[in-house]
């Protein structure tokens, strides 16, 4: 009886040994398990949508991976908020047409659209221009302007502002993108 109980330890202590380096080596998860995560020796976690296996002992936490930046400005008393994708890079800049001018821009500076406020409200050439109509994640109404079917021109916001607008220049690639930032522009009227 003794020699089967020494020979089912050392079956048992070899198997949990080679299963603890296995999950550790490989950052698989531990096949025998208190619970979904816990091992004996280890943890098992996913990360950032990454399998991350860290000794019991280790201290560990998983940081979910920024997406995005919440951008908030305050114009002559009128807040604009938009969230700006992690990939893409934003910088004011000066504009002698607009109270403020925001340039966005994901791999080129010579590739980018502007967030602009102008002095007076934003009008355009109808002449040859198409137009869509957008719902912002806010439920207000946006309308995309169109010179050329496939590439927009311009975005105006007459519902909430109508001297605010995004302007294109030579945004072609990241188009798509570039609206589900759109759709998450906010403007409000901001009291102290």
């Amino acid at each position: 009886m003794k020699k089967i109980l020494k020979i089912f330890l050392i079956v048992l202590i070899s198997f949990i040994t080679i299963d603890t380096l296995q999950a550790i080596i490989f950052d698989n998860s531990p096949l025998i398990k208190i619970d979904n995560e816990r091992g004996i020796f280890v943890n098992h976690y996913l990360c950032n949508n990454e399998k991350v296996t860290t000794w019991k002992w280790a201290k560990f936490a998983c940081y979910e991976e920024v997406k995005e930046e919440k951008y908030s400005k305050i114009i002559d008393n009128i807040r604009i908020e938009l969230s700006i994708l992690k990939d893409w890079h934003y910088e004011q800049i000066n504009s002698e047409d607009s109270k403020f001018t925001l340039k966005l821009y994901k791999d080129s500076k010579d590739k980018y659209a502007t967030l602009n406020f102008y002095n007076n409200p934003f009008v355009v050439c109808a002449t040859g221009r198409t137009s869509k109509e957008i719902t912002l994640n806010n439920g207000i109404k946006a309308f995309i302007g169109y010179y050329d079917e496939s590439i927009w021109s311009d975005i105006s916001f007459y519902e909430l502002n109508p001297n605010i607008a995004f302007i294109n220049n030579n945004l072609l690639d990241d188009q798509n993108e570039f609206l589900e930032m759109v759709k998450t522009l906010n403007i409000e009227n901001y009291k102290l």
